[in-house]
């Protein structure tokens, strides 16, 4: 059924309501889109629209499908290999890929959307296919975090902060402010300092204070010792959290303090920054701005709250900060699938991830990776949702005319159903070119898939018969071993050689082998090819040894009897005798039951009075040589017995 076809039979559409001009489309968010052509649009009346997944397809996300493909396979390799130390570790590297591949698919989508040779539509498809690539590497990125290079606790607040920064730079306009006789009366002067601050980098803070033109004076000194010596966990340090959280709680009293007694009262800015180095709950409120969103107000607030803190306790923060900022009912796509990260409720996670793209790209290879690290055994079915996500991305990649090769390795690791979707997909790809035939072939005989092996030489057997291509349809039909199949096409043979008096494919027929035995008009072809085989090189005794054969034998289709008996003129006319008696009552005997036959009858209707003629002659010329071959041989054997 076509895809038109199925789209009515889905929304009970008659034939009747909509004309034939149906375009199916793939919407964004996994949507289908199903309209009415233009009526000046033309349609190709032999092929039906086609479902594109265009942000799958296009040249530089097709270089994202190939290399993750590789990983996909090494995973599965690594999987089974390593122990659970060396596996950790592979399963970071593979992740830290996947991530790779991401940031240059965005990077080349960023490029391309500058360019000029695009109109308005193709530039805001490339756009959306940044953003979507975008939001996926910054889930991918938390998810890595938290489910994947887990550290101990204090250091997942430093991979949180690297998370935020990666993914959102702040404004930068240093330049531009040291151009000014007074820096801070740069309207971007304090914003810049507090972003830096927010974000965790309190060097570039500092450094911004050291160009104020009180830099100097008591307060800023000492709101530069302050940001000095906030304790933070260091990798590259061994650090204990009881003794990062003594030390960090000693000197967030000390911030406290310093607030108290009013030692910055005098410059509210200063007073602004000791706020958010208390973790005041109301700054960040009023500085939710320049947070942007509140993941980024999260890690902000966990900066200057809890630095020692354990993943249990994000959702909380989480859930406060998106109160401050857009309210529960506020949140995108991205943002739910972050906050279920942030809850570790992988479900969810999955579910809207299926619906941030247009593709199953995504959430297969994330479902994958953590089905690898073992987290899918927390999931009601979470080993047979894996399964499910790989079949559907595989079967987009099998609607694909170059990407449906990478689609079989997807299905070869689905163990309950990967098998059976791979054969019906297979099924299902047009047969458009020898090469693809082949990979085809290969792929089906590799996986011991029988059935479709041969159902597809029946195809290219009746492409080829279609194409009057004889001995390449026969080629297909004997690796088939369809009997039926194989018996019309020698059929045709025999019915070409009667019209035409060659035969054609020769060297088919002639290295038919054992393949001949399959059926009975094939053995009959392959034997007749064999007896003119035996006269071309003037074997004239075999050649008339195997026409008898072949007429006593009953292989002979009836349509051909009178084809074959006629061959026995040229032998019957030669000087030397080569028929004996017993041949030649065989002979006689197959004429007579050819003449009496309804067959030759029904021949004799279908001749107009010429050909009539002609065959009358032929037939009696057949008869006088067979009588005058039988009395020579009757007189030859007569003389043996005599010797």
């Amino acid at each position: 059924m076509s895809i038109r076809r199925e789209a009515r039979t889905m929304w009970g559409i008659q034939d009747k309501e909509l004309n034939e001009n149906i375009l199916i489309e793939w919407g964004s968010r996994n949507n289908l889109l199903v309209y009415h052509a233009p009526t000046h649009s033309e349609l190709n009346p032999n092929e039906s629209p086609v479902l594109q997944n265009t942000s799958t397809y296009n040249f530089i996300t097709r270089k994202l499908v190939n290399e993750s493909h590789g990983l996909f396979l090494n995973l599965q390799v690594l999987s089974q290999q390593e122990s659970n130390n060396e596996k950790k570790e592979q399963l970071i590297k593979i992740s830290h890929k996947y991530r790779s591949i991401l940031t240059e698919c965005i990077c080349n989508l960023s490029k391309v959307t500058e360019s000029t040779a695009l109109n308005d539509s193709e530039r805001r498809e490339y756009e959306n296919q940044f953003e979507m690539f975008y939001n996926i590497e910054l889930i991918w990125n938390l998810c890595e975090i938290l489910f994947i290079d887990i550290m101990q606790p204090g250091l997942i607040l430093q991979q949180l902060l690297q998370w935020i920064r990666f993914h959102f730079h702040d404004d930068d306009s240093s330049s531009e402010i040291m151009e000014y006789d007074t820096p801070e009366n740069h309207p971007s002067f304090w914003k810049i300092i507090y972003s830096h601050i927010l974000n965790g980098k309190l060097d570039e803070a500092r450094r911004m204070l050291k160009i104020h033109t009180q830099s100097s004076q008591e307060s800023f000194c000492l709101m530069d010792e302050l940001l000095r010596k906030m304790p933070l966990f260091k990798s590259s340090l061994s650090q204990s959290v009881v003794e990062v959280g003594f030390r960090w709680r000693h000197w967030q009293e000390q911030c406290e303090k310093l607030l108290a007694t009013g030692e910055f009262s005098h410059e509210s800015n200063l007073e602004t920054i000791c706020k958010i180095l208390c973790g005041n709950k109301k700054i960040f409120e009023e500085l939710r701005e320049l947070c942007g969103n509140w993941y980024r107000m999260m890690v902000s607030r966990l900066l200057y709250s809890d630095p020692c803190l354990t993943v249990n306790s994000l959702s909380d923060v989480a859930k406060e900060c998106i109160d401050i900022c857009v309210g529960i009912n506020g949140l995108s796509q991205v943002d739910k699938i972050l906050l279920a990260v942030l809850e570790f409720d992988l479900g969810q996670v999955m579910r809207e991830c299926c619906n941030l793209n247009d593709n199953w790209w995504f959430v297969t290879h994330l479902t994958d990776l953590l089905y690898h690290c073992g987290y899918l055994e927390q999931i009601n079915y979470g080993t047979r949702l894996r399964e499910f996500y790989i079949i559907d991305y595989a079967g987009s990649l099998m609607s694909h005319k170059s990407l449906w090769q990478i689609g079989v390795d997807y299905f070869d690791h689905c163990p309950e159903m990967g098998r059976q979707y791979l054969e019906m997909y297979l099924e299902r790809i047009p047969l458009s070119n020898h090469a693809k035939v082949t990979k085809i072939l290969t792929i089906a005989k590799s996986r011991n898939m029988q059935q479709l092996v041969n159902s597809i030489y029946k195809v290219m057997g009746v492409q080829a018969n279609r194409n009057k291509q004889l001995g390449t349809a026969l080629c297909w039909a004997v690796q088939s071993k369809d009997i039926n199949f194989m018996s019309y096409l020698a059929d045709k043979f025999l019915i070409d050689y009667v019209n035409c008096g060659k035969f054609t494919s020769l060297d088919l027929l002639d290295n038919l082998g054992p393949s001949m035995l399959v059926s009975d008009k094939l053995t009959f072809l392959g034997k007749y090819r064999e007896f003119h085989k035996f006269y071309e090189e003037k074997d004239f005794a075999s050649a008339t040894s195997l026409l008898v054969s072949l007429l006593s034998s009953k292989l002979v289709p009836k349509h051909f009897c009178i084809t074959l008996l006629l061959d026995a003129l040229p032998l019957l006319e030669s000087t030397e005798v080569t028929f004996s008696s017993h041949q030649m009552y065989e002979l006689l005997y197959s004429l007579e039951e050819l003449i009496e036959s309804s067959t030759f009858k029904r021949h004799q209707l279908s001749k107009n009075a010429q050909e009539l003629e002609e065959l009358k002659e032929k037939l009696n010329l057949l008869r006088f040589a067979l009588g005058r071959n039988l009395a020579k041989a009757a007189i030859r054997e007569g003389s043996y017995q005599d010797v």
